[in-house]
């Protein structure tokens, strides 16, 4: 079943028939394709298409000059230059419909496109013409005129334009016109034209029906339609059927030609009869001749004047009277006459006027009752007027008789003429025919002696190559009896080729006698040649012959072709003591003695280039050839020698190495050199093959030894590796061992790139790959410091870690170069195969190993401090400066990481030790708060600057150097993240436990909202440390329940996506204000200190300028009697926290901002306290 028909798309139609936009579609290159179309010819070597079609578009053609002819030869129809021009559209559409399917212009060509778009847009500006015609029928406005005629050439014009670049923009596929859918040429093609075409048909139907006499034209519109619908019926839907019934001579394009062509025929058919001409006159063909349609009769007076009252000009069987635009209405009768002395001679231009109208010029002459007297006069008048009118038209009758019978005459002379020119012409055809047969003959002639003449010089060529093919046998018999090689070479090629020259003469027995005398003779000279070299040399191999003779002779059999046979037993002859020494089972031919092989064949070359060479011609490099069956079977040996004995590693290696030099050595001694395209000699530049690989390819099945070796070795080195102290490269900064070890890998990847770059380079590679995972398990892993918290580590395991950290990340650098270099070198097609990526994982786990020792280092330093972090919340007394074990904790982390910082030599490694410290630190700052017994207020207050403090450390952390100008850099954002979240979540644990328990809700507001989870363990953990009783706490979770539940419910806190390790946000003002309001913060002169920060407002203001403002308020409050000066220094410390730091932002802060932040909140406490 084919593709189905779909709106938009062509692919369906242009699958049955070939359309010229069809290669234009679609979503490929080459566009819509028929299933069946008709068969191409050639003609001077171009193939046109579609000849049935062409023949039918030139016929189109004539046609369409005749109607044009016809239709412009009709002066007085209706609509006769509108209906031309649709004549003229349709002639320049067969033009452009000959050239696009015909193959004139290739469908590749850049104008095609615009040649198939000028035939579109022709054929819709047809369409609508015709449409146009169809409304000139109806007289709704003057035909012929220049409005008319200017309405159809500026719509047609319009409508072709449109449909051109609806055309080309959907062959180049502009905006949403498309290839693949082109919906718009579609709708103007199928839809826009065929409208136009029905509209004409029913006004035509309507003209006929309402203003016609006969319906005899309704015939000829149907057949128009009627053939229409049947042609695009027949092109679109049954073209493939068509096609393949007739055998592909024609397609439906054929038929839809034919259709078409007779509907534009039958629609002039129709238009020639509604146009018939109901005057007395109409005018032929021939200019200003006039001919008498119809004999006016004598008793009929007023016909003249008839005609020229009305202008008639209409269809057949009816008139449609056109008057001129100042006519008007008969006046009444009571108008008075112009004038009651007007003369005979204006009466009489009067009548003779064009728009003369009866009643008017009655009403003139007798405007009322006494001007009726003189209609005796005025009817005498009338009358002499008739009578002259009629004499003049009975002598211009009699004229244009005799005008006839002149034409007559002359025709009747010129038949005459035409008929004698005819017998004249026909007797010189006669004459052309005979002197053709005689030319004919003439020519057979000719030929005929042509061939003789062609049979004779072969006959004669023949014959002299057949006296020479004697000559030269009889002379090539002379010269082998008198053993004269080197004539006799220069003969036989010339005997070859006269052999073959008679081919075709091998039935000739004579021929063939002498053909097969000859080649005896070849042979016999050949083998006469073969045999002189032969006997040139000694069972021995030593040359005892002449070598000028034999010279000559292997020039000899080189002609006949025998030079193989010399070559075999030349080589043969050398290499017979060769396999006699070289037995297998002797030692001189085991793998440690290969150098003998080789030193035996260096002789052997040496003699033959001193006494063998001139038994030899150049060109037959007799001494490569010997080296390369000597390299054969060398290989064979070695081959059989390898897979029967055991093999030693170094004599493998030694073996191979001999054998490449030996290769090597070879390819310059015979002057092969290497090019892109492959082996060639040097000088000549002709192709020659290498002696790389002849002999060294029996060692590669047996690499695998070698690699074995490798292995033992470098597994060897890392054992000493593990067992040996530890030492390290000061230049690299490196432990030594890896450079040694890497030095090792470059000698054996050097050495095996001598011997193979095959499959043992691969295995090599993976050595390479689990020697280097060994050494970063057993070596690198193994020499980290063993740190404990009980044994605070020494500055030198610092040291120790930060160097296996660095040999860690030389090793993984150094193992992706190698696995470069080996991809580099290795043969193509295993590239895929070598990887170090497993090395390289163990490597970098190594360097994380270091780094988690670094980190267990310092805190191992830090250890003390760490533990007396509960006892300083439970003893202090008052809020002060930081706490001691602060100042510890930040003198070891900073000397220790000076240390590392110097000693490690990647800074991605010392980012990822600062990370990892500050989340270690952070985490045992918040385990020994959370480990506390009890807090106190006050202890809460002093761990929250701890705290701060604390943080102030692990920011700086990654800037501390030895530099002052290092100190200045701020740490990245991803840093200052994580001492945010690690240090905030005591924080916010510190800052719920400052708030009372009572009431509780405040505690509970506080805590949903530095802990939004509201998690009940760690809530029990704020009570525990609150020193809330056990018997207490299960009430304080019933009311965190209900109150979760109802914040759950609410909003504004259900929407809200706290992080659980923030420290403070920036809180909306109405949940700080009901928590103010539950803890009594009322002021009695109705005003209260704020420091709630807005969503859009600054997060850091002056903390200084904030503890002015609450110092100098104190004075002019009047606390509660639950409140004291204390409390509401807590409160204030904590709201300013609160409002002024988030964990994200703060930890973003400079390292200048920060220390004056902890200045100014100490200077805060201290006035508060003293307040």
């Amino acid at each position: 079943m084919g593709i189905p028909y779909r709106f938009g798309y062509y692919d369906a139609i242009c699958g049955t028939v070939q359309m010229a936009a069809c290669p234009l579609l679609g979503d490929n290159q080459v566009g819509y394709e028929p299933t069946c179309y008709a068969r191409n010819i050639e003609v001077r070597n171009a193939l046109i298409f579609q000849m049935a079609t062409l023949i039918i578009d030139i016929i189109a053609l004539f046609m369409t000059i005749i109607m044009i002819v016809h239709v412009r030869s009709k002066y007085t129809a209706v609509g006769r230059k509108e209906m031309v021009m649709v004549f003229y559209i349709y002639f320049l559409m067969i033009i452009l419909d000959f050239i696009t399917i015909s193959g004139i212009i290739p469908i590749s060509s850049v104008v095609y496109p615009y040649f198939v778009a000028g035939y579109l847009g022709l054929t819709s500006a047809m369409c609508w013409c015709l449409m146009l015609n169809g409304i000139v029928g109806f007289q709704w406005t003057e035909d012929g005129t220049a409005a008319s005629l200017w309405t159809f050439r500026l719509t047609s014009l319009l409508i072709f334009g449109i449909m051109y670049f609806i055309s080309i923009g959907t062959f180049k596929n502009v905006g949403s016109l498309t290839k693949s859918h082109p919906i718009g040429l579609f709708i103007m093609y199928f839809i826009f034209n065929p409208f136009c075409l029905l509209v004409y048909v029913v006004l035509q139907v309507i003209v006929v029906v309402n203003t016609l006499d006969e319906y005899w034209p309704l015939g000829n519109i149907s057949f128009a339609l009627v053939f229409f619908v049947i042609g695009q019926v027949i092109q679109i839907f049954l073209s493939d059927k068509i096609c393949e019934g007739i055998k592909h001579y024609v397609d439906g394009v054929f038929f839809g030609t034919i259709c078409t062509l007779l509907s534009v025929m039958m629609v002039y058919k129709y238009w020639d009869s509604i146009t018939k001409e109901d005057l007395e006159f109409s005018v032929d063909g021939k200019g200003n001749t006039w001919e008498v349609k119809e004999l006016l009769n004598d008793d009929d007076e007023f016909a003249p004047y008839a005609g020229q009252a009305a202008n008639t000009v209409g269809y057949q069987g009816v008139s449609f009277a056109q008057t001129n635009s100042h006519e008007r209405e008969t006046p009444p009768a009571s108008k008075r006459a112009d004038s009651n002395d007007s003369t005979a001679s204006e009466g009489a231009k009067q009548l003779d006027s064009a728009g003369f109208s009866v009643a008017d010029y009655i009403d003139r002459q007798f405007p009322d009752e006494a001007t009726l007297e003189k209609i005796d006069v005025i009817a005498a008048n009338i009358g002499h007027r008739l009578a002259t009118v009629k004499q003049e038209i009975r002598r211009q009758l009699r004229e244009q008789s005799d005008s006839q019978q002149q034409q007559t005459q002359s025709i009747e002379a010129t038949k005459t003429a035409i008929n004698e020119l005819y017998q004249r012409i026909s007797e010189m055809k006669a004459k052309a025919q005979t002197s053709e047969r005689t030319v004919l003959d003439i020519t057979q002639d000719i030929k005929a002696l042509d061939f003789a003449k062609r049979n004779v010089t072969q006959a004669t060529a023949t014959m002299r190559r057949l006296q020479l093919l004697v000559g030269a046998v009889g002379q090539l018999r002379q010269l082998k009896a008198q053993k004269r090689y080197a004539e006799a070479a220069k003969i036989l090629p010339a005997i070859i080729g006269l052999r073959e020259g008679f081919g075709d003469y091998k039935e000739v027995r004579a021929i063939a006698r002498l053909d097969e005398a000859a080649l005896a003779l070849q042979r016999s000279l050949a083998s006469m040649a073969v045999q002189e070299v032969q006997r040139g040399f000694d069972p021995q191999g030593l040359l005892i012959g002449d070598p000028e003779q034999m010279r000559a002779a292997c020039l000899c059999c080189c002609s006949a072709d025998e030079k193989a046979q010399i070559i075999d037993s030349y080589c043969d002859t050398q290499l017979r003591a060769y396999t006699a020494i070289f037995q297998l089972d002797d030692d001189v031919s085991q793998l440690e003695n290969v150098s003998r092989r080789y030193a035996w064949l260096r002789r052997i070359q040496r003699n033959y280039a001193e006494e063998h060479a001139p038994a030899f011609p150049d060109a037959w490099r007799m001494g490569e050839e010997l080296s390369r069956r000597f390299a054969c079977v060398t290989r064979d040996h070695l081959s059989e020698i390898l897979a029967t004995r055991e093999i030693r590693v170094e004599h493998l290696t030694a073996a191979v190495a001999e054998t490449q030099a030996f290769e090597a050595q070879s390819d310059r001694n015979f002057g092969i050199i290497k090019r892109e395209d492959g082996f060639a000699y040097e000088g000549s530049g002709q192709p020659a093959q290498t002696f790389g690989g002849l002999i060294s390819c029996a060692f590669e099945p047996y690499m695998a030894v070698f690699v074995e070796g490798e292995k033992d070795k470098l597994t060897r080195l890392v054992r000493k590796y593990e067992r040996g102290p530890l030492d390290s490269d000061p230049e690299l900064g490196v432990l030594a061992s890896s450079t040694e070890m890497l030095f090792q890998f470059r000698e054996s990847l050097r050495q095996c790139a001598g011997l193979s770059t095959g499959t043992a380079m691969v295995d090599l590679a993976n050595v390479f790959a689990q020697v280097l995972s060994s050494y970063a398990r057993l070596v690198l892993e193994a020499r980290l410091p063993r740190i404990t918290a009980a044994t605070p580590a020494p500055l030198d395991s610092l040291q120790q870690a930060c160097m296996v950290a660095n040999t860690a990340d030389y090793c993984a650098s150094a193992a992706a170069q190698l696995e470069q270099k080996i991809a580099e070198r290795v043969d193509a097609g295993l590239r895929d195969k070598v990887s170090f990526s497993s090395s390289r994982d163990a490597l970098l786990s190594s360097v994380n190993a270091s780094i988690g020792a670094l980190v267990n280092g310092v805190e191992s330093m830090c250890e003390s401090a760490l533990n007396t972090v509960s006892d300083a919340a439970c003893h202090v007394q008052a809020v002060g400066d930081q706490s001691a074990y602060v100042v510890q904790i930040a003198s070891a982390v900073d000397t220790a990481t000076v240390v590392v910082c110097q000693a490690l030599s990647g800074a991605r490694y010392f980012r990822s030790y600062c990370d990892k410290l500050a989340a270690r630190i952070a985490a045992r700052f918040t385990a020994a708060v959370a480990q506390c017994a009890r807090i106190s207020e006050v202890g809460a207050e002093q761990l929250l600057l701890d705290a701060q403090a604390l943080k102030s450390v692990l920011i700086r952390l990654p800037t501390t150097t030895n530099s002052q100008t290092d100190q200045q850099q701020q740490p990245s954002a991803a840093y200052a993240r994580i001492v945010a979240q690690g240090v905030g979540r005591a924080e916010s644990l510190l800052k719920t436990v400052l708030v009372p328990s009572e009431p509780a809700e405040a505690l509970i507001d506080r805590f949903l909202l530095l802990f939004p989870e509201a998690p009940r363990e760690v809530f029990r953990q704020v009570l525990r440390l609150k020193g809330v009783a056990a018997a207490d706490q299960p009430a304080f979770i019933r009311k965190l329940q209900q109150l979760a539940k109802s914040q759950a419910n609410t909003p504004d806190l259900r929407d809200a996506k706290l992080p659980a390790h923030m420290v403070s946000g920036a809180p909306a003002s109405a949940p700080l204000a009901r928590q103010r309001s539950r803890m009594g913060e009322h002021t009695r002169g109705g005003s209260s200190t704020s420091m709630v920060f807005g969503p859009t407002e600054s997060p850091i203001p002056d903390i200084s300028a904030a503890g002015n403002s609450i110092s100098g308020s104190m004075g002019r409050m009047s606390l509660g009697p639950h409140h004291d000066a204390l409390g509401i220094t807590r409160h204030a410390i904590n709201e300013t926290i609160n409002t002024e730091q988030t964990s994200d932002t703060a930890s973003t802060l400079p390292l200048s901002t920060r220390s004056k932040l902890n200045e100014n909140l100490r200077r805060l406490v201290s006035n508060m306290r003293r307040s």
